[in-house]
């Protein structure tokens, strides 16, 4: 949010601990998340996100504060 002057986060997270992949999207301040679907056999299982901010956003400082 205001750390990074974030506008608007979309994507999907991975949990390694759930079936189904979970959607993330919303603008600052309201975020909602819900488990959108299981897997499919042939996708790749990683977190996934675009951010949008005001200035540039370090992806590895983002990555690093998300685990």
């Amino acid at each position: 949010g205001k750390k990074y002057n974030t506008l608007r986060v979309k994507g999907f997270i991975y949990n390694p601990y759930k079936t189904m992949r979970q959607v993330i999207q919303g603008v600052w301040p309201r975020f909602t998340k819900y488990f959108y679907r299981p897997w499919n056999y042939n996708e790749i299982k990683s977190t996934r996100l675009v951010i949008i901010g005001i200035h540039e956003i370090n992806p590895e400082q983002v990555a690093s504060e998300l685990k």
